[in-house]
């Protein structure tokens, strides 16, 4: 039985799409952070911020790289 067409060819997602997405789920986290009254929280979220733009900027580092 041949396997459907999904399990054979892997998800891709442009690297720009990838890049957007990660600046948007930064600046999220962002707003996240300054509405979370509990320090630990807050901090996390800020974490996730920041992780998620270095991520970003990575991305675009290696891009910019095979251009």
């Amino acid at each position: 039985m041949a396997r459907p067409s999904f399990l054979r060819e892997p998800v891709t997602v442009p690297p720009r799409e990838l890049i957007a997405g990660y600046r948007t789920l930064a600046a999220r986290y962002r707003e996240m952070a300054a509405a979370e009254p509990r320090d630990l929280a807050h901090i996390g979220l800020l974490e996730l911020s920041r992780n998620c733009e270095a991520a970003a900027s990575a991305l675009a580092d290696q891009i910019k790289g095979r251009l």
